[in-house]
């Protein structure tokens, strides 16, 4: 387990480049979403060949717009 402050990741993932300039293909998939009220939990699988990501993102609805509170992941390389 490691923890990324929000800084730090921004940073890495903003020197990254997209999947798409780089031809590859994309198959996405929301796997869950539940909400109640305000409160989200969405689990999705995505990749970024080589590596396969799980997330589990925590949402909250503040003002009427879906923010992204917390996000939690994990990666197996293929």
């Amino acid at each position: 387990m490691s923890v990324t402050p929000i800084e730090m990741w921004w940073q890495r993932s903003g020197n990254m480049k997209a999947p798409k300039q780089l031809g590859l293909e994309r198959h996405d998939e929301i796997l869950s979403i539940d909400v109640v009220r305000e409160l989200a939990l969405l689990k999705l699988k995505f990749q970024i060949p080589p590596r396969y990501f799980t997330d589990m993102l925590s949402c909250l609805k503040v003002n009427g717009t879906w923010k992204i509170v917390q996000k939690v992941m994990t990666t197996e390389t293929r």
